[in-house]
């Protein structure tokens, strides 16, 4: 699967395969978290893990 999504390129050595991360793909992902993450880490500043979780379940 994570070689049909091109997020690893395989290396076979006789009876073995090596499988090297590709990061290209991975970039878009990034880019996409990028507004999330930041988000996130602002949230979680201000306030305590218990506190977001008690708002969360409210």
């Amino acid at each position: 699967m994570l070689r049909n999504a091109q997020l690893v390129r395989e290396e076979p050595h006789g009876r073995h395969r090596y499988y090297h991360l590709e990061p290209g793909p991975l970039v878009e992902v990034e880019d996409w978290l990028h507004p999330f993450e930041h988000y996130w880490r602002t949230r979680t500043r201000t306030r305590s893990l218990y506190e977001l979780l008690d708002e969360e379940s409210s």
